[in-house]
């Protein structure tokens, strides 16, 4: 995350102070940040005075002063060649009204135009090799991308995520990441993530969540099978608020839920409907024909029509008529309908228009928010305009709606999202982002509400509505499936009687796509992950000191295994680990490098899940070759089995005490290692021992956090050997590889669990086992197979030498 020579890190603070943290921690490394205040934060962090950060004020929001204010930075600080937007904390809301906050709309434009601006910069120092460019985004939703459901919370910088994924599709060699953290998250902690998160070398992974326990998350799709439906459906007696219905997709979904269910709609749209049609148009459906009629239409009145006003009347002619044809099939399948001129982004006209409709019209039942303006062009010719013109409509049109019905009647709630808000895609910065947040809007409103059926479908591109033959040519030949009108309106219609147990907020409907790499697993070959890894970033390794160094625990290296792959799979958990090997520890000593890199190579692809091989190396100085710490094959799966049963039960305890940690005894770990409550038994070929380790801290944890493998609880099940090898051999040993482990349920922190760890063979020099780790009832969370550790006599004096 080293910037290049003569360039700038350029970070907005929040107002909590994570900004500034983030410009200390790059400070302290010899990299320049500068932190720039937007008029928008009402708070300030006060300390950044107090530090040798420099701070540019943004005086306004105008595009003219940002741009202006952009080029000053350059001209005094460098050019910016990384960029960090830390979003204000998003507030817990308790109404619907607060979702929306108006400070987040226009930060969220301000970090718009920002990219716009940055474009030339990012790109060029890419373009010339000259070292790595950053664009990252951090907000504060709830840890998983707002779509946890535990809370409420304003959804504007949600959307963020979808500026991100346009940007990495737009710029092929900038780091683009979107970084959301769980509220709970302090300054520090906060920092520290966004460190590790543009330390990470993944370029496929655009979007990440970090909670208070650690965990590390991600969105993918899962496809949903034998999906059950309700009997009790939209009727008659349901009326529909829709926006944008009187034309595209958003009419064809609702003339296939007229003739469904038979209910009533109120169709809004921009266009003004006319009574009747000009006697000159004649009924013509040609459009060349229709722009020869309104050209001689204007020569009669004694007017010079110009191209952008034929063009107007033609278009304004065929949304009339396409407005008169979904309000007759409406009609004809048994619906009824009233279609109302008027702009959903201006609230008190919409509250006007919606007071004159009839009695039997009033008491809304649903919502359809299909409006939607489009704005195609690559982030660096896109205007201010350009983003008000797609923002409002989405999302100040969806608060207005909200604002002018009874949500104690309402029962459905479908938005018309897009898959540029969940995939991104270039040219659609602002697209993308106003879609995302109507994602986000559907997790928090379902919390809020929870009796009303909310989703946001997240349409692929349709066989007509905005597609232009140009485009349509474009996704054929880019192998992109667009969605036929019968299945898309089906779809639609089905939505709104999903069973409780497959109701989702989020779904995604498209045929193929051009999908990121990390969507497509077949896709992938290498992956690599490069970690710099220091001693004083990962506070538990001084509990894991042999002699005077420090030693990675092998167990930690399988976690970083874990995690790159988990990176490339996300929602897939370890099933199966084969063949690790202990190729050359890492060691905190005089030779230790701090740059590692992990390859991933996938080796296969199933239905039920993936494999890779993984490997861990450095580049030492002084050689021109990798030197390999450690490999292993990895399987991963979405559901781990059922546990099976370990048949050689004995947890009875033989009245003997042994010692374990106590100092010049057979284990050296320290206190976030000491997970050995009591040794129950041991024989000549068995030891059997109860466990429970505290939790350990996020802080603590370091580099090497919990993912679905426990780094730490792995390190206390493998000590068992080290203690019967003391009490039955006289000697000392250290775990070098496995065969093979198999995981088939989660372990936690601070849980009582088994060990039964039995000996295979031993020799002078090698001792081998298998290690089962189990509850009291026999039932298995891990098994280890033919674990082999190195005996050496003269280890236990290593073990209590005190160095560090």
């Amino acid at each position: 995350m080293q910037l290049s020579e003569g360039h700038i890190w350029l970070i907005t603070e929040g107002g909590e102070g994570v900004g500034v943290a983030v410009a200390e921690k790059l400070h302290q490394q010899g990299q320049k940040a500068v932190i720039l205040k937007l008029p928008t934060y009402s708070a300030f962090h006060q300390s950044v005075a107090q530090t040798n950060i420099d701070v540019i004020d943004l005086n306004n929001s105008t595009e003219l002063h940002l741009k202006e204010t952009l080029e000053t930075i350059q001209e005094k600080f460098g050019l910016i060649g990384g960029f960090i937007h830390t979003h204000p904390l998003a507030q817990n809301v308790l109404s619907s009204n607060d979702l929306f906050q108006e400070q987040d709309k226009e930060t969220v434009k301000l970090v718009f135009l920002i990219a716009k601006y940055l474009k030339l910069p990012l790109n060029n120092a890419c373009e010339n090799n000259r070292g790595n460019t950053y664009f990252v985004t951090v907000t504060k939703l709830d840890g998983e991308m707002g779509t946890s459901g535990k809370q409420a919370c304003a959804v504007i910088g949600g959307g963020l995520s979808g500026l991100v994924k346009s940007l990495n599709r737009e710029w092929a060699n900038v780091y683009c990441r979107y970084i959301d953290l769980e509220s709970s998250i302090n300054i520090e902690e906060a920092a520290n993530i966004i460190m590790e998160e543009i330390a990470d070398t993944n370029l496929g992974l655009l979007e990440v969540g970090r909670n208070q326990a650690g965990e590390r998350v991600t969105l993918t799709t899962e496809r949903i099978h034998n999906i059950n439906y309700l009997e009790e459906t939209p009727n008659s007696q349901s009326i529909f608020l829709v926006s944008g219905g009187g034309r595209g997709i958003t009419a064809d979904c609702v003339t296939e839920l007229a003739k469904a269910y038979k209910s009533k709609f109120i169709l809004l749209g921009r266009t003004v409907l006319q009574p009747h049609e000009p006697k000159w148009a004649n009924n013509s459906t040609d459009d060349k024909e229709l722009k020869k009629l309104i050209i001689n239409d204007f020569i009669q009145q004694g007017k010079k029509p110009t191209p952008i006003e034929v063009d107007r009347i033609l278009h304004d002619l065929i949304s009339q008529r396409d407005i008169r044809n979904s309000l007759k099939q409406i009609k004809q399948y048994g619906g009824e309908a009233i279609y109302l001129s008027v702009d959903v982004t201006h609230e008190l006209d919409l509250a006007k228009q919606i007071e004159k409709l009839p009695e039997h019209f009033k008491n809304i039942t649903g919502i359809i928010h299909g409006a939607g303006n489009i704005a195609d062009k690559r982030i660096e010719k896109k205007t201010e305009e350009d983003f008000n013109r797609v923002f409002e409509p989405k999302i100040k049109g969806l608060e207005n709606l909200l604002s002018i019905v009874n949500l104690e009647k309402l029962k459905d709630v479908i938005l018309f999202s897009s898959v540029s808000g969940y995939f991104g895609n270039a040219g659609q910065t602002d697209y993308a982002l106003a879609n995302d947040v109507l994602n986000k809007f559907a997790y928090s409103f379902k919390h809020l509400f929870p009796k009303i059926r909310i989703v946001s479908i997240n349409w692929g591109p349709w066989d007509r509505g905005m597609i232009s033959p140009t485009l349509k040519k474009f996704y054929q030949e880019s192998n992109i499936d667009l969605i036929p009108v019968d299945i898309g309106t089906k779809f639609c219609r089905n939505e709104l009687r999903i069973g409780k147990d497959h109701a989702v907020e989020q779904i995604l409907v498209s045929g193929k796509l051009s999908l990121p790499s990390n969507h497509q697993i077949e896709q992938i070959n290498v992956v690599e992950s490069k970690r710099i890894m220091r001693q004083n970033g990962n506070p538990f390794i001084k509990d894991h000191v042999i002699g005077k160094n420090a030693v990675l625990p092998a167990t930690c290296a399988v976690n970083w295994m874990v995690k790159s792959s988990e990176d490339v799979l996300p929602n897939y958990k370890i099933r199966a680990i084969e063949n690790f090997k202990v190729l050359k520890g890492i060691v905190f000593d005089e030779q230790y490098q701090e740059e590692y890199l992990a390859r991933i190579n996938l080796a296969n692809t199933e239905d039920n899940g993936h494999s890779f091989v993984v490997k861990i190396s450095s580049q030492p100085k002084d050689k021109n070759n990798s030197l390999y710490h450690y490999g292993a094959t990895l399987f991963f799966e979405k559901e781990w089995g059922s546990m099976p049963i370990y048949e050689n039960l004995d947890i009875k305890s033989d009245g003997k005490v042994y010692t374990t940690y106590q100092e010049g005894s057979s284990l050296f770990h320290g206190k976030n290692f000491q997970g050995i409550k009591k040794v129950l038994h041991i024989s000549d070929r068995k030891i059997t021992s109860l466990c429970n380790l505290p939790a350990i801290s996020p802080k603590q944890q370091g580099q090497f956090t919990v993912n679905s493998f426990n780094p730490y609880l792995g390190d206390v099940q493998l000590q068992s050997a080290l203690i019967w090898a003391y009490y039955q051999l006289d000697n000392t040993c250290l775990p070098m590889g496995f065969e093979k482990v198999e995981q088939f349920q989660s372990l936690d922190f601070n849980r009582d669990f088994y060990v039964s760890t039995e000996i295979i063979s031993f020799n002078k020099s090698k001792l081998t086992a298998n290690i089962f780790v189990h509850n009291e009832h026999g039932e298995i969370y891990i098994r280890w197979l033919e674990v082999s550790y190195i005996l050496m006599k003269n280890l236990q004096a290593l073990y209590w030498e005190k160095g560090v």
